[in-house]
């Protein structure tokens, strides 16, 4: 989830360096419009590294909870009894930066928790979350 905008991020202040180490200081256009622009690069880059870190997926033995948002917090709830069907997948991304995404069906129409993006450890996650669906599975 950090992965790109910390790229994108990085290789923007990169590309400010060079332009900065190209032109004259006489430039002053390039040289006073570089600042602002590296500043929200890195506040934009600072922003979904804060998101990240205020996200939070919780399984408890009557719910399961979604929450989102930095400033505006959003909470998704949904009864554990609800969900019909779980699944998760790993994309070979995820498998080397140690995420998944939960994928669950409900029995009702509207489904706020339908997808979980960027679930850490989701194997073991999983198996814990099995465990409050169906019971202890004794390992």
């Amino acid at each position: 989830m950090i992965l790109r905008p910390l790229a994108t991020a990085s290789a923007g202040l990169v590309l400010l360096g060079i332009m900065l180490a190209y032109f004259p200081a006489e430039n002053r256009a390039v040289h006073f419009g570089a600042w602002p622009i590296g500043a929200g690069l890195a506040l934009w880059a600072g922003r979904h590294i804060l998101t990240w870190r205020n996200d939070y997926f919780i399984v408890t033995d009557k719910r399961v909870i979604l929450t989102t948002g930095l400033i505006g917090k959003r909470v998704n709830m949904m009864p554990l009894t609800k969900v019909t069907d779980m699944s998760y997948r790993r994309t070979l991304g995820g498998r080397l930066l140690g995420h998944g995404m939960f994928v669950m069906e409900s029995a009702g129409q509207d489904q706020p928790l339908k997808e979980v993006e960027f679930v850490p450890r989701p194997d073991a996650v999983y198996l814990k979350v099995c465990d409050q669906l169906f019971g202890p599975t004794g390992g």
